[in-house]
Protein backbone atom coordinates (compact mmCIF):
# COMPACT_ATOMS: atom_id res chain seq x y z
CA UNK A 1 0.00 0.00 0.00
CA UNK A 2 1.14 3.50 -0.75
CA UNK A 3 1.55 5.42 2.67
CA UNK A 4 2.07 8.78 3.34
CA UNK A 5 1.16 10.74 6.39
CA UNK A 6 0.90 14.20 5.10
CA UNK A 7 -0.66 13.94 1.41
CA UNK A 8 -0.80 13.68 -2.14
CA UNK A 9 -1.78 15.72 -5.13
CA UNK A 10 -3.74 14.67 -7.83
CA UNK A 11 -4.77 15.60 -11.21
CA UNK A 12 -7.24 14.05 -13.29
CA UNK A 13 -9.52 11.17 -12.79
CA UNK A 14 -11.38 12.25 -9.78
CA UNK A 15 -12.24 15.84 -8.72
CA UNK A 16 -12.21 16.28 -5.05
CA UNK A 17 -14.24 19.32 -3.89
CA UNK A 18 -11.28 20.63 -1.43
CA UNK A 19 -7.46 18.71 -1.54
CA UNK A 20 -6.83 15.43 -1.99
CA UNK A 21 -4.77 13.94 0.89
CA UNK A 22 -4.16 10.24 1.06
CA UNK A 23 -4.67 7.42 -1.04
CA UNK A 24 -4.44 3.71 -0.61
CA UNK A 25 -4.34 1.06 -3.31
CA UNK A 26 -6.22 -2.97 -2.37
CA UNK A 27 -6.02 -5.83 -4.17
CA UNK A 28 -6.63 -5.90 -7.15
CA UNK A 29 -5.15 -2.37 -7.73
CA UNK A 30 -8.84 -0.66 -6.65
CA UNK A 31 -7.77 3.00 -4.91
CA UNK A 32 -9.19 4.79 -2.21
CA UNK A 33 -8.62 8.36 -2.00
CA UNK A 34 -9.23 10.53 1.58
CA UNK A 35 -10.39 14.18 1.23
CA UNK A 36 -11.32 17.40 3.05
CA UNK A 37 -14.04 18.91 1.19
CA UNK A 38 -14.45 22.79 2.98
CA UNK A 39 -17.33 23.97 1.63
CA UNK A 40 -19.14 21.16 3.49
CA UNK A 41 -16.68 20.99 6.56
CA UNK A 42 -16.90 17.09 5.60
CA UNK A 43 -14.19 14.06 4.98
CA UNK A 44 -14.81 11.95 2.02
CA UNK A 45 -14.02 9.11 0.68
CA UNK A 46 -13.89 8.02 -2.90
CA UNK A 47 -13.33 4.68 -4.78
CA UNK A 48 -12.29 3.64 -7.74
CA UNK A 49 -14.00 0.73 -9.58
CA UNK A 50 -14.38 -0.46 -13.00
CA UNK A 51 -17.59 1.57 -13.25
CA UNK A 52 -15.71 4.83 -12.37
CA UNK A 53 -14.90 7.06 -9.01
CA UNK A 54 -17.50 6.97 -6.35
CA UNK A 55 -17.62 9.56 -3.09
CA UNK A 56 -19.32 8.82 -0.31
CA UNK A 57 -19.52 11.19 3.15
CA UNK A 58 -18.00 9.98 5.96
CA UNK A 59 -18.52 12.45 8.33
CA UNK A 60 -18.18 16.01 9.75
CA UNK A 61 -15.05 17.35 10.09
CA UNK A 62 -12.53 20.31 11.41
CA UNK A 63 -9.72 19.41 9.82
CA UNK A 64 -8.30 17.40 6.84
CA UNK A 65 -8.48 13.72 6.92
CA UNK A 66 -5.43 12.33 8.95
CA UNK A 67 -4.75 8.88 7.46
CA UNK A 68 -6.10 6.63 5.36
CA UNK A 69 -5.90 2.47 5.16
CA UNK A 70 -7.42 -0.30 3.87
CA UNK A 71 -7.88 -3.67 5.39
CA UNK A 72 -7.80 -7.45 4.21
CA UNK A 73 -11.47 -7.26 3.08
CA UNK A 74 -11.22 -4.09 1.05
CA UNK A 75 -12.66 -1.62 3.12
CA UNK A 76 -11.23 1.66 4.43
CA UNK A 77 -10.55 2.63 7.45
CA UNK A 78 -9.75 6.40 8.25
CA UNK A 79 -8.96 8.78 11.20
CA UNK A 80 -9.27 12.49 11.01
CA UNK A 81 -10.08 15.63 13.03
CA UNK A 82 -13.34 16.05 14.32
CA UNK A 83 -14.65 18.95 17.13
CA UNK A 84 -11.54 19.44 19.09
CA UNK A 85 -11.29 15.24 19.26
CA UNK A 86 -10.45 12.24 17.01
CA UNK A 87 -12.60 10.31 14.91
CA UNK A 88 -11.88 7.06 13.54
CA UNK A 89 -14.24 5.76 11.02
CA UNK A 90 -14.25 2.37 8.94
CA UNK A 91 -16.59 0.62 6.58
CA UNK A 92 -17.91 -2.63 6.37
CA UNK A 93 -21.21 -4.40 5.11
CA UNK A 94 -23.31 -2.01 6.56
CA UNK A 95 -21.77 1.07 5.85
CA UNK A 96 -19.72 3.79 8.20
CA UNK A 97 -19.13 3.96 11.77
CA UNK A 98 -17.00 6.13 13.60
CA UNK A 99 -16.12 6.42 17.10
CA UNK A 100 -13.81 8.52 19.03
CA UNK A 101 -10.32 8.22 19.56
CA UNK A 102 -7.76 9.50 21.97
CA UNK A 103 -6.13 12.87 20.62
CA UNK A 104 -7.39 15.82 19.17
CA UNK A 105 -6.48 14.55 15.75
CA UNK A 106 -4.28 11.92 13.93
CA UNK A 107 -0.76 12.21 12.23
CA UNK A 108 -1.11 8.38 11.29
CA UNK A 109 -3.29 5.16 10.97
CA UNK A 110 -2.14 1.89 10.37
CA UNK A 111 -3.92 -1.83 10.64
CA UNK A 112 -2.22 -4.94 11.87
CA UNK A 113 -2.42 -8.46 10.65
CA UNK A 114 -5.89 -8.57 12.72
CA UNK A 115 -7.52 -5.88 10.88
CA UNK A 116 -7.36 -3.78 14.43
CA UNK A 117 -6.65 -0.03 14.02
CA UNK A 118 -3.36 1.60 15.62
CA UNK A 119 -2.54 5.56 15.12
CA UNK A 120 -0.22 8.09 16.33
CA UNK A 121 -1.05 11.44 17.45
CA UNK A 122 0.93 14.43 19.54
CA UNK A 123 -0.26 16.53 23.00
CA UNK A 124 0.67 20.09 23.41
CA UNK A 125 1.95 21.36 26.46
CA UNK A 126 2.63 24.69 26.11
CA UNK A 127 5.25 26.80 24.54
CA UNK A 128 6.94 24.24 22.33
CA UNK A 129 6.72 21.43 24.08
CA UNK A 130 4.91 18.63 22.64
CA UNK A 131 4.58 14.75 23.46
CA UNK A 132 3.92 12.08 20.48
CA UNK A 133 1.98 9.22 21.66
CA UNK A 134 0.57 6.33 20.07
CA UNK A 135 -2.56 4.20 20.71
CA UNK A 136 -4.10 0.82 19.66
CA UNK A 137 -7.86 0.15 19.17
CA UNK A 138 -8.86 -3.17 21.72
CA UNK A 139 -12.48 -4.99 22.29
CA UNK A 140 -12.21 -2.96 25.39
CA UNK A 141 -11.63 0.67 24.21
CA UNK A 142 -8.16 2.62 23.10
CA UNK A 143 -5.02 2.18 24.60
CA UNK A 144 -2.70 5.03 24.39
CA UNK A 145 0.53 5.36 25.43
CA UNK A 146 3.64 7.58 25.46
CA UNK A 147 6.31 7.83 22.87
CA UNK A 148 8.11 10.43 24.12
CA UNK A 149 8.73 14.06 24.46
CA UNK A 150 9.13 16.08 20.86
CA UNK A 151 9.54 19.40 20.04
CA UNK A 152 7.96 21.45 17.38
CA UNK A 153 7.34 18.11 15.58
CA UNK A 154 4.95 18.15 12.98
CA UNK A 155 4.34 14.87 11.41
CA UNK A 156 4.78 10.90 12.29
CA UNK A 157 4.67 8.22 10.30
CA UNK A 158 3.33 4.29 11.62
CA UNK A 159 3.59 0.65 10.58
CA UNK A 160 3.04 -2.32 12.24
CA UNK A 161 5.21 -5.32 12.10
CA UNK A 162 4.05 -8.92 12.07
CA UNK A 163 4.73 -9.53 15.45
CA UNK A 164 2.24 -6.90 16.38
CA UNK A 165 4.54 -3.89 17.21
CA UNK A 166 4.58 -0.64 15.66
CA UNK A 167 7.18 1.74 14.24
CA UNK A 168 7.06 5.46 14.34
CA UNK A 169 9.00 7.81 12.42
CA UNK A 170 8.99 11.22 13.36
CA UNK A 171 10.65 14.70 13.29
CA UNK A 172 12.06 17.05 16.40
CA UNK A 173 13.42 19.85 16.39
CA UNK A 174 17.05 19.51 17.83
CA UNK A 175 20.16 22.25 17.95
CA UNK A 176 20.99 21.79 14.26
CA UNK A 177 19.57 24.22 11.28
CA UNK A 178 16.56 21.72 10.90
CA UNK A 179 14.64 19.32 12.45
CA UNK A 180 16.20 15.59 13.38
CA UNK A 181 14.49 12.65 11.82
CA UNK A 182 13.88 9.96 15.03
CA UNK A 183 12.64 6.24 14.65
CA UNK A 184 11.13 4.56 17.65
CA UNK A 185 9.86 0.91 18.21
CA UNK A 186 8.05 -0.26 20.40
CA UNK A 187 9.28 -4.12 22.22
CA UNK A 188 7.91 -6.07 25.06
CA UNK A 189 10.06 -4.08 27.26
CA UNK A 190 9.09 -0.34 25.63
CA UNK A 191 9.98 2.24 23.52
CA UNK A 192 13.15 3.07 22.26
CA UNK A 193 14.27 6.02 19.78
CA UNK A 194 17.02 6.63 17.28
CA UNK A 195 17.79 9.79 15.71
CA UNK A 196 18.90 9.43 12.17
CA UNK A 197 19.39 12.84 10.34
CA UNK A 198 18.95 16.21 10.45
CA UNK A 199 15.52 16.97 7.88
CA UNK A 200 15.92 19.81 5.57
CA UNK A 201 12.37 19.72 4.36
CA UNK A 202 10.39 18.44 7.71
CA UNK A 203 7.26 18.31 5.33
CA UNK A 204 6.64 14.19 5.18
CA UNK A 205 8.02 11.52 6.42
CA UNK A 206 7.04 7.73 4.77
CA UNK A 207 7.38 4.45 6.72
CA UNK A 208 7.53 0.93 6.05
CA UNK A 209 8.20 -1.92 7.48
CA UNK A 210 9.89 -5.37 5.67
CA UNK A 211 8.74 -9.08 6.06
CA UNK A 212 11.76 -9.22 7.98
CA UNK A 213 10.79 -6.86 10.27
CA UNK A 214 12.98 -4.15 9.67
CA UNK A 215 12.10 -0.49 8.81
CA UNK A 216 12.28 1.84 5.58
CA UNK A 217 12.01 5.60 5.46
CA UNK A 218 11.62 7.91 3.42
CA UNK A 219 11.96 11.85 4.16
CA UNK A 220 11.16 15.06 2.88
CA UNK A 221 14.92 15.55 2.18
CA UNK A 222 15.84 13.68 -0.47
CA UNK A 223 16.46 10.48 1.75
CA UNK A 224 15.67 7.21 1.68
CA UNK A 225 17.10 5.54 5.10
CA UNK A 226 16.72 1.79 5.98
CA UNK A 227 17.79 -1.13 8.55
CA UNK A 228 18.82 -4.68 7.85
CA UNK A 229 21.31 -7.59 9.72
CA UNK A 230 24.19 -5.30 9.15
CA UNK A 231 22.78 -1.51 10.49
CA UNK A 232 21.38 1.83 8.91
CA UNK A 233 21.81 2.20 5.06
CA UNK A 234 21.07 5.81 3.28
CA UNK A 235 20.31 6.33 -0.34
CA UNK A 236 19.58 9.39 -1.76
CA UNK A 237 16.39 9.83 -3.53
CA UNK A 238 14.05 11.46 -6.11
CA UNK A 239 11.54 12.25 -3.46
CA UNK A 240 12.09 15.92 -2.15
CA UNK A 241 8.80 17.47 -0.16
CA UNK A 242 6.07 14.66 -0.45
CA UNK A 243 7.76 11.56 -0.56
CA UNK A 244 5.38 8.15 -0.34
CA UNK A 245 6.76 4.86 0.76
CA UNK A 246 5.61 1.20 -0.29
CA UNK A 247 7.42 -1.93 -0.37
CA UNK A 248 6.69 -4.61 -2.62
CA UNK A 249 7.03 -8.85 -1.27
CA UNK A 250 10.65 -8.40 -1.64
CA UNK A 251 10.99 -5.39 0.88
Amino acid sequence: MLRNPRRHYFSGGVTCAGTCQHIAVTTPDQPFICYFDPANQQVKVAQRTGAGWTSQVVGPAQSGCGALAVNSSGQPHLCYGGNSSTIYAYRDGSGWHAQSAPGGGCDDLALDSNGAAHITYRVDHGASAQELLYAHRTASGWQSESIGACHLCSVSSLAIDRQGYPHVAYDTQGDGPGPNLVYARRSASGWAQQTLQVLHHPIAISLGVDSNDYPHIASGANSYIFQDASGWHQQQSPADLYPALALDGAG
